[in-house]
């Protein structure tokens, strides 16, 4: 448990499967006190190998709740993901073993426990149809909840209903192996090679402006100068307010007063993200060259977003990632690309320069 929820905090709603097994067993004596425990020791360890839980607890508090209760906006519709995770995903078989076992007639100890656990299960499933921005991402909760509850039926169903439960087991079983295969061959046709660092230090003339859309395997070298504007950016008097604004708008709330405390700890995300540019500006007598790095997106709050205006006010050169443009980013029109590397669907990672720096471009 505390393993789990140190790798994701919204995988605190696990706690409640935890309460319901050691309630099942149906110990009376000492409950309240074996849950109290039970769930400390999970908490102190998930506080243990994540103590950045605690540093952060208004972003974690943030996260549990715009999850499980509403975010305000979403950017994933709620029937796509109940259908990724009961059809893609391969979850409808275990689905329809507990739905069928706890509409068993009967009222025997585990039918009424697995019951109880059927509400919570339902709480849990209900809570994705508001769908979120990161899709199944944050779902793994769900995932378990229901599993226990196919495993909490099973054994009953198979009793009254032997062949139709061994039929309904074997196609949950199946299904999660048929898409798995699926999804691999998926994976494997959008896959791209991307070389754009390598490519760019081979022919592009260092200190060359470079407006970047973060992704890739290795990323360019920032000059000190521009390492400094992207980590300002993220760190400025104006950067709390800027985030605060952006989540006061989800939820349609006017941003007459902003609260300061914490207001750091909001930007956490962003400015983990940009560290790295911070660091790679060190270093300066190293022989690899150097760019004008500015970042394009990467944050739904920060980086560039009017590509086409950047551009118009200062030429460069253009890393064009296909499957991460997004927030209504337009394309500037820079002609043919320069370099591509694409995947089976024709996406990927293209390079882009605008006109006046065609010449200097070494295309040998």
């Amino acid at each position: 448990m505390g393993l789990s929820i140190g790798s994701r905090i919204e995988m605190l709603g696990i706690i409640p499967l935890i309460w319901w097994l050691l309630w099942s067993r149906r110990k009376s004596r000492g409950l309240i006190g074996t849950l109290a425990k039970t769930t400390l020791l999970g908490l102190g360890v998930a506080v243990f190998v994540a103590p950045w839980l605690m540093t952060n607890m208004s972003g974690v508090m943030r996260s549990v709740a715009t999850v499980r209760m509403g975010s305000g906006q979403a950017h994933v519709n709620w029937t796509s993901l109940l259908s990724q995770f009961f059809w893609e995903q391969g979850l409808i078989g275990a689905f329809a073993i507990a739905a069928a076992g706890v509409a068993l007639r009967g009222d025997g100890a585990r039918l009424r426990a697995a019951r109880v656990l059927a509400v919570y299960v339902a709480f849990m499933l209900f809570s994705m149809t508001k769908g979120d921005s990161n899709g199944l991402y944050y779902h793994g909760a769900v995932l378990l909840s229901l599993l226990l509850l196919t495993a909490a039926t099973i054994g009953e169903l198979y009793v009254q209903y032997p062949r139709a439960t061994a039929a309904t087991a074997a196609i949950a079983l199946l299904l999660p192996l048929l898409q798995c295969g699926r999804m691999i061959r998926q994976h494997a046709r959008l896959y791209d090679h991307d070389d754009s660092t390598a490519w760019i230090e081979q022919h592009v003339p260092a200190g060359t402006t470079i407006y970047f859309m973060p992704g890739g395997f290795r990323l360019p070298l920032p000059t000190p100068a521009s390492a400094e504007a992207i980590w300002t950016e993220v760190t400025d008097d104006q950067a709390w307010r800027k985030k605060f604004e952006s989540g006061l708008q989800r939820f349609n709330i006017a941003s007459d007063q902003m609260p300061r405390a914490m207001a750091d700890e909001n930007l956490i995300a962003e400015r983990g993200n940009r560290r790295q540019w911070f660091i790679l500006a060190g270093h300066t007598d190293l022989p690899d060259p150097r760019y004008d790095v500015r970042i394009v997106l990467g944050s739904p709050v920060f980086g560039i977003r009017d590509l086409i205006s950047a551009m118009k006010q200062q030429g460069g050169v253009l890393v064009w990632r296909d499957l991460d443009a997004g927030y209504g980013l337009q394309m500037p029109d820079l002609g043919p690309p320069l370099a591509q590397w694409l995947n089976e669907e024709g996406k990927g990672v293209s390079i882009y320069t605008s006109p006046e720096l065609r010449d200097k471009i070494k295309m040998q």
